[in-house]
């Protein structure tokens, strides 16, 4: 060891001076030698002298998404949560319109469905379809059937019986049809046919199921069994009937 050390111009005892003074700094900066500077010690560093540092100017504390003062998460679409946005920005809250809250609109979806709203005609009423029928409820079916023949097709049927003296002796029957057609520009039909004469035609161009209705006086029927039709058709599309009703007083 003495031969190497004075080849490279090195006296042991030099060695020994060096290591004591690097070592009293270490434990200096570092008193636990675990290889960290001691936070102590930090807080005398010159940032300004630091070489190669970082630009935290660019960043910003994640302790700051969301607080006051601080910077706005966005949503999964990149964008600002409605929560997030203040009721002075518009003069409104994030549900509210026009000064309308979100809770004072109805679907449009919702106009003539069952839990929906009623639409009105173009005299502002209730039209006649949406009336709850009168008498007394004589048949119904709701399975649905459906044709492309362009010539009335009996698709459903039933007997009605009139009787004077068990009380029967009806003057008036009201008939609700559901239909719709495969296309608008086509239109379906269906006839109401009491003892093979047609006593109604309900008709739509809708493409979703819409009802219609007609009333048809039958006081001019006599005493007995009454064979009643309804005749489905198209000008040339498919034409469909769902659900259908018969109600007589």
């Amino acid at each position: 060891m003495g031969k190497w050390l004075s080849k490279l111009g090195l006296r042991w005892d030099e060695i020994k001076q060096k290591l004591s003074n690097e070592g009293a700094l270490n434990k200096q900066y570092d008193p636990d030698l675990d290889g960290k500077i001691a936070d102590a010690e930090i807080k005398d560093v010159d940032w300004a002298k630091i070489l190669n540092k970082p630009d935290l100017s660019v960043y910003e504390e994640k302790a700051n998404k969301g607080q006051a003062d601080g910077y706005c998460e966005l949503d999964a679409n990149a964008l600002i949560p409605l929560t997030r946005i203040p009721s002075t920005l518009t003069g409104k809250d994030a549900d509210s319109v026009d000064g309308y809250h979100a809770s004072a609109f109805e679907k449009v979806a919702n106009k003539g469905q069952p839990n929906g709203y009623c639409e009105l005609d173009a005299n502002g009423k209730v039209p006649k379809e949406r009336l709850p029928p009168t008498g007394s409820l004589y048949a119904s079916d709701e399975s649905e059937v459906s044709t492309t023949s362009t010539s009335p097709t009996s698709v459903k049927e039933f007997n009605l019986v009139k009787l004077a003296s068990i009380g029967h002796d009806w003057k008036k029957m009201k008939v609700i049809a559901e239909l719709k057609t495969s296309n608008s520009a086509q239109t379906t039909k269906l006839d109401v046919v009491i003892g093979g004469s047609t006593k109604a035609t309900l008709t739509t161009t809708s493409t979703g199921y819409v009802l219609k209705t007609a009333e048809i006086d039958i006081s001019g029927l006599g005493n007995g069994k009454h064979f009643v039709q309804f005749k489905l058709y198209t000008t040339g599309a498919t034409a469909y009937l769902r659900l259908l009703e018969v109600w007589v007083e």
